[in-house]
Formats: C-alpha cells, sequence, structure tokens
C-alpha cells in the first residue's frame, strides 16, 4: 500500500509551500517486514500449536512434558490432554507432535508423537485420542497405539505429524542419535512415514507408498536419509512437502520432499560432503536430493521448518516459505524465482528460542518461544521508507523534518535513524543541533521519541528516512517534511495497530 501525502499549509507559508508542491512527487517505497502479535503467554516449554479444523477457530499448542492446551480467545484452564505420567521429557524427548483428523468434527480424532520409557528402553510413540462427546475440549483417556518402536540414544526423534492432501498420516522421525552411522531402510529411524489410519487397525501402508512390499525396506517409508527433520508442512496450494533437517556441523537445510526420494545423511550435510575429519573429503551425489536451501552455523544452529504463507493477509511474501532459527531467533523466507531457483531473505531478528511455527485454519501463521512461553501470532506489514523528489530545488532550499516515534511495548527500544539519498549514500545532517549521519537511540517502554532533523540541502533531493531497531516490535512511526521555515510539505508514517499494516523495525 502506498502512503498517500498529506499536504498542510498556513497563510504564512503558502507560497514557498504552493512553489515546492509544484515540483514534488511523493513517493513511498515498501518493503514487506513481520511483526509478533502476542496472544497467549504462561505456556510451558511448548513445542508445537495447530489447529483441529472444525470450525472452532481454536488453537492447540502440545507442551514437552505432555499436555495440549486449549486457546479459545483466551488459554483455557485445563489441558485438552495430560499424559505427563507416561511422557518421557527433557532435552530432545517429550510430546513433540500432533495432528488432527481431517474428519476431526465428526470423529473426535487427533493423534500424538511423544517419547516413553517402558522396562527401562526408550521408545517413540504414535497414539490416538478422541475428545470427548460431552466437551469438546477435553480428550477421553483411553489410547490407542498405532505404531511404537525402540529409540537407542535420547537425541533427534524429529516428531513432526500431519496428514497430507492425500488424507494419509506423515510422520518425521530422526536418526535417534546414530549420527555418523547410517540406518537402512529396514529401520524407521531417519525417515518421513506414509501411513493410512483409516482402512485398517492400527494402520496399513499406501500401495502407492514407495517402498510396499519390498523385502529389504520398511514399507511405511516415504522419503529417507534425514538427520532431524524438525517440522515439515504442506503448501495449501498444490501440496509441496517442506521440511527441514538440523545439521550436525555446519549445515542446516531446508528440503522439498519427493516420493522415495534419498536425502543424504549422513554423506552429506546440506549440499555438502560431511566427515568428521578433515578436510572433508569427496563424496558420491549420485542419486541424493539436494536442499533448496541452507545456511551455515553463522546465521543459526538449529532450524525450525515452517510454513508457505496462504493466508489472507495483504502481503508480497504470500505463496513464499516462512521458517526460522531455534538458536538464534531469526525468521527467514524462501521464494522461489520464475526460473525455479529458491532465494532467501531473512525477515527477523530476535532473542526468541523458536521451538515451532504453526498455522491456523484459514492459513495465517503463529509462533511459539520455548524459552517464555509466548505464542505469537505472524503480522506481515510494511516498513515505508518515505521519499521525496524535488527536481527543481536549488543547494539554497534546506529542509528540515521530524520524526516521532512511539514505542507501545513493554521492552525497551534500541535502535538508530539515518536519512538515505537518492544514489543510497547517507547524508551528514543534524539531529537536535547534533552533526552526523546515522544517529542510535534509546526508547524506554510505552513512550515517544521526537527527533528534529535541520540540513538537508541537496540540489535534487531524494531519500527516505530509515529506523532500524529490535524485535518485537509494537507502535508507530511519523516522518514529516518541512520547509525551511518550519511548515510541514508532506508527511509518512505508519501504526503497527493497524491490521496487516504495521510497522515494523528490522
Amino acid at each position: 500500500m502506498k502512503i498517500q501525502d498529506e499536504l498542510h499549509s498556513t497563510s504564512m507559508g503558502l507560497l514557498l509551500i504552493v512553489v515546492l508542491v509544484a515540483c514534488l512527487a511523493a513517493v513511498a517505497h515498501g518493503e514487506s517486514v513481520l511483526n509478533l502479535e502476542l496472544v497467549t503467554s504462561n505456556l510451558y516449554r511448548p513445542t508445537f500449536v495447530t489447529h483441529a479444523g472444525d470450525g472452532s477457530g481454536r488453537l492447540f499448542v502440545a507442551e514437552q512434558e505432555g499436555t495440549i492446551q486449549v486457546i479459545q480467545q483466551e488459554l483455557l484452564p485445563v489441558p485438552l490432554l495430560d499424559i505427563r505420567d507416561q511422557v518421557t521429557s527433557g532435552g530432545e524427548l517429550g510430546l513433540l507432535g500432533l495432528a488432527f483428523h481431517p474428519n476431526f468434527a465428526s470423529n473426535r480424532r487427533f493423534f500424538v508423537n511423544y517419547t516413553r520409557t517402558t522396562e527401562d528402553q526408550l521408545k517413540t510413540v504414535i497414539a490416538e485420542y478422541r475428545v470427548s462427546e460431552a466437551d469438546p475440549n477435553r480428550a477421553e483417556t483411553e489410547e490407542t497405539v498405532i505404531l511404537e518402536f525402540d529409540q537407542p540414544t535420547v537425541f533427534h526423534k524429529g516428531g513432526m505429524l500431519a496428514f497430507g492432501p492425500d488424507g494419509y498420516l506423515y510422520i518425521a522421525i530422526g536418526d535417534g542419535g546414530y549420527k555418523f552411522d547410517s540406518p537402512s531402510k529396514l529401520s524407521l529411524l531417519g525417515k518421513i512415514l506414509r501411513i493410512d489410519v483409516d482402512s485398517s487397525e492400527p494402520y496399513a501402508i499406501p500401495a502407492d507408498n514407495p517402498f510396499a512390499g519390498e523385502s529389504n525396506a520398511k514399507g511405511e517409508i516415504w522419503a529417507y536419509e534425514f538427520r532431524n527433520p524438525w517440522r515439515f508442512s504442506f503448501d495449501r496450494n498444490g501440496g509441496r512437502l517442506f521440511a527441514a533437517d538440523v545439521g550436525e556441523e555446519s549445515w542446516e537445510e531446508v528440503d522439498l520432499i519427493q516420493k522415495g526420494g534419498n536425502y543424504g545423511w549422513p554423506v552429506i550435510e546440506g549440499a555438502h560432503c560431511f566427515s568428521l575429519s578433515l578436510p572433508t573429503p569427496d563424496c558420491d551425489f549420485s542419486g541424493l536430493m539436494l536442499p533448496i536451501a541452507e545456511y551455515d552455523r553463522a546465521e543459526g544452529q538449529s532450524i525450525t521448518g515452517g510454513y508457505v504463507y496462504r493466508g489472507s493477509q495483504e502481503t508480497p511474501l504470500w505463496g513464499s516459505y516462512l521458517f526460522g532459527d531455534f538458536s538464534s531467533g531469526r525468521i527467514w523466507t524462501l521464494t522461489q524465482t520464475p526460473g525455479g531457483a529458491w532465494e532467501r531473505r531473512e525477515l527477523l531478528r530476535s532473542d526468541l528460542l523458536i521451538s515451532s511455527l504453526g498455522e491456523d485454519e484459514e492459513g495465517e501463521l503463529y509462533l511459539l518461544d520455548y524459552g517464555l512461553g509466548d505464542l505469537y501470532r505472524i503480522q506481515f506489514g510494511w516498513r515505508e521508507l518515505f521519499a521525496q523528489v524535488a527536481d527543481g530545488m536549488t543547494s539554497e532550499v534546506v529542509l528540515q523534518s521530524t520524526v516521532i516515534i512511539v514505542n507501545n511495548s513493554d521492552q525497551e527500544l534500541t535502535g538508530s535513524l539515518r536519512f538515505v539519498s537518492q544514489d543510497g549514500n547517507t547524508p551528514t545532517l543534524h539531529v537536535d543541533g547534533i552533526p552526523g549521519s546515522v544517529f542510535p537511540f534509546t526508547q524506554a517502554p510505552r513512550s515517544a521519541l521526537t527527533m528534529e532533523t535541520s540540513g538537508i540541502s541537496d540540489p535534487i533531493f531524494a531519500g527516505w528516512a530509515e529506523v532500524r531497531g529490535n524485535f518485537p516490535f509494537s507502535g508507530s512511526v511519523l516522518f514529516v517534511l518541512k520547509s525551511v521555515s518550519g511548515e510541514p510539505i508532506a508527511e509518512a508514517g505508519i501504526a503497527s495497530s493497524v491490521p496487516g499494516r504495521s510497522f515494523s523495525l528490522t
């Protein structure tokens, strides 16, 4: 959305403003950004958030120790399910996955993925529960185990569950901490599985699974050779399956999953040969599926898979894949170019521990902070880069401006202000009488900050006021361009309280 200029005048400055307006063309350059709107707090070690697809608008949050919380406008006092007495949790263990049946509204079935210990043996359990007919926010206590298998260590459990557009249940399983030993196709470890939970008890293997009926492979396998696939999702448009695989030493990756695909671990990590010995030896890439994106440990050390955005907000990121990193608190987007390549761009830096992204029934996206137990709704907005073009100005015309930043959040905002000219340079000017080009500031919670600038005297001035700062941020920014006499010429701003048009700092 373009911010339209509002021209203000008084009788004293009317002649000057009329002359300037005659040669002014105002432009607002927009770049899509991301805001986090707090939905609820008081969650404990949340691992996943999803919806039931039943039209209720509820969100359900799995917590690591073994509870599923219900959010119906607010966090309800009693969980949907509490199986803490049978879940082994901590570290990479616990209640890790949750999926509601596509026909949940009529059959009340949902599925969980968790770890438990039986006779000193750690196991992964895929189990089915049903919601009570009497209370839609409470589950019945009876458990039906769908799939159960041993785990060799406490590491790399995967844990994601989701029904595909084909109606089958997909399950992500990590390599179990085998690390550098490649589990065979006779093992369920290090795989994405695909099973039919409707046509047989406890489940059936779909006839079109890539290894169905083969003696040297598990028929449940859909794709294989993963280290620790932490979150996968299906694009609502077209059903493409995206998965994030956590790296070992150097590379985190995003994969586009294909039927029967071999994703290379531990031969490769990302798109690179893997070995603990240095230098890394050559390896055979033949038959291996390479990631569509990767990043190294300088950017993050534990990838969290996300979703292709298909919600109702107006944003250039509609149709792009969003994902994050648990350790660095960053969020990126992947956008496919017309040529088929994938471009990665950073959207957010934070101090959050991003354990999962999630999606509601309408396709809007959410984010869980494992550390503080907060659930955020992702809001897309625009950072408006306000520009003024003045082809007829002379060097004697000195412009002034006022920048007002309102911090509506409960945390201190740190950032900086700069002006950028048409050629990309940062001119020297004065802010509150102090010369410089970039002006750092610190702003208290729930406060407004006003900065007066002067000294903009480029003969052909074209640029914008740009503010950069920390996340999350809630507030507004107003930029007012003034004449030398102090009369407002034009202004532009944006407020984070406007849905889909939120101002954000990056």
